[in-house]
């Protein structure tokens, strides 16, 4: 039987969005399952912020303690994952800004952590 997963979704968002907390951030490293998490909110329904793009316009701005930008692309959405949200102590200011927000902190051994990141730079350098 396979499950149309765009129906799933559909069906699930009227709950996604009576949610009891404001956003919700994945807090763990890169390669500690932070994609999969991300896979799995949008299938329950809620709306994942576009990863690479928030990282990517944000990341040097909060490395020196400017989180306007971050803020502001945080209201459109309800998870995020990676950076720049693990990254330092970003998640107090997210924290105090958005109020009764959900932080989900995901951990992978240290050896099973560096096997998977090599890998993962490997198949990017073909390698």
């Amino acid at each position: 039987m396979e499950i149309d997963l765009n129906a799933f979704r559909k069906s699930l968002r009227p709950y996604a969005k009576q949610k009891l907390w404001n956003k919700s951030f994945c807090i763990g490293s890169h390669k500690t399952g932070t994609s999969t998490l991300n896979v799995v909110m949008s299938i329950l329904g809620y709306d994942c912020a576009p990863q690479q793009e928030i990282e990517i316009s944000t990341v040097d701005q909060v490395q020196h303690g400017i989180y306007r930008e971050l803020f502001k692309k945080v209201d459109s959405y309800d998870f995020f994952q990676d950076s720049p949200f693990a990254q330092g102590t970003t998640f107090i200011a997210l924290d105090v800004y958005f109020p009764n927000s959900k932080f989900i902190f995901t951990y992978r051994e240290p050896e099973e952590w560096f096997d998977s990141l090599t890998k993962f730079h490997q198949k990017i350098l073909n390698k």
